[in-house]
């Protein structure tokens, strides 16, 4: 029987989170468990609102102290600034309503959009790499330098446009694949224009494929649309990232919330007294929370708690990629084993384990070179 690469070894070398392929969440957590989600920190809003809290809550206890002891008279004055009415904190709970209801909804949209290009990254690489080691045809030097180059440029493209995406610093002297004429080439490019001279680097691959013969003009095409949709993707990433809410409405909704906050107090100690801030706490963290929400999934590109991570999208589709390139080409797993390097305990500092970690031997990745009208 044939020996079968083995990717056991490989897989346990490597510092992998045990999630389904394509698994974005950076820390998963227990939907389930109620007492767990209460009393979970990491990811949380509560630290991001715990200031303001803490701060309308104190003004709500000397409210209530000032009610209690009639400090200054305040109970029989004719226009009281303790124990006020509340009609107009119920004339601004509309329009505050509606604009914390409109963030809430868009911060969702934008989340889910970028979890969408999370999808579209990872499927295109795993597509593009799939069909090159399927449909490439030929054992000789010429198919296996072709597939090789193939699953070089493929995920070396995946890698920039995640790393661009993630608000990272590119440096392409971190990408160990690039050869010393194209870096030379493309050192100068920088942002969307380095997406798109890398992907034109894995289209030319793919074309001189076809030239040679060796796939078919319907599989090029299909290839061809699977690189446009990293391009794509990547343009729709940066487009999120690069488009934050309007000024005035974040403006004018952070006055409302605040001016709502921090007099709620004093229209409520004549009714609740010592329960006012209880109440306060209540209504204030509630608001302060949906709004902390708004915030935070608006961007889902980055290095926060609840941000993408595009990083193990990127490193799920190496792992799948380099599974088709051994199986195709018998090549050894370990060779193009770019993260056997790094374990659990030693692990970059800026978790850019998918940016530069492709250490792959340079005589076997290097593209060969041959003549295209003496291989016709």
């Amino acid at each position: 029987m044939p020996v079968v690469p083995s990717f056991n070894r490989a897989h346990k070398e490597a510092p992998y989170r045990f999630t389904y392929p394509g698994n974005c969440v950076r820390h998963p957590y227990n939907a389930g468990s109620f007492v767990k989600i209460l009393f979970r920190l990491r990811g949380s809003i509560i630290p991001r609102i715990l200031r303001h809290l803490l701060a309308s809550s104190l003004i709500a206890v000397l409210c209530t102290v000032a009610w209690y002891l009639n400090f200054l008279d305040v109970k029989n004055q004719k226009y009281r600034l303790i124990g006020t009415s509340d009609q107009a904190h119920r004339l601004l709970a509309v329009p505050l309503a509606f604009l914390l209801i409109f963030r809430s909804t868009v911060g969702i949209e934008r989340y889910w959009e970028g979890r969408n290009v999370c999808n579209r990254y990872f499927s295109a690489s795993i597509n593009i790499c799939r069909k090159g080691m399927a449909y490439i045809r030929g054992q000789d030097e010429i198919g296996k330098d072709l597939r090789l180059r193939l699953f070089r440029d493929s995920q070396l493209l995946l890698s920039i446009a995640v790393d661009l995406s993630s608000g990272l610093q590119v440096k392409l002297s971190n990408y160990t694949t690039i050869g010393v004429n194209d870096f030379r080439r493309i050192r100068k490019e920088r942002g969307a224009q380095l997406v798109q001279v890398v992907a034109s680097q894995l289209a030319a691959v793919i074309k001189k494929s076809y030239i040679l013969d060796r796939i078919s003009s319907k599989t090029m095409q299909s290839m061809h649309d699977d690189v446009q949709t990293i391009v794509e993707a990547h343009s729709a990433a940066i487009k999120i990232r690069s488009t934050p809410m309007p000024l005035p409405f974040v403006q004018i909704l952070n006055l409302y919330i605040l001016a709502f906050c921090y007099t709620l107090p004093f229209t409520l100690v004549h009714e609740y007294e010592w329960g006012t801030p209880i109440i306060v706490c209540i209504v204030n963290g509630s608001l302060l929370g949906i709004n902390a929400v708004g915030v935070e999934i608006e961007d889902p590109f980055g290095e926060d708690d609840n941000d993408l991570d595009l990083q193990t999208v990127a490193e799920d589709a190496y792992r799948m990629c380099r599974r088709f390139l051994v199986s195709r080409d018998k090549v050894d797993s370990t060779v193009c084993n770019p993260l056997s390097r790094y374990s659990n305990k030693n692990r970059p500092p800026d978790r850019k384990l998918w940016s530069g970690v492709m250490p792959v031997v340079d005589e076997l990745m290097a593209p060969k070179k041959y003549n295209d009208k003496q291989d016709r």
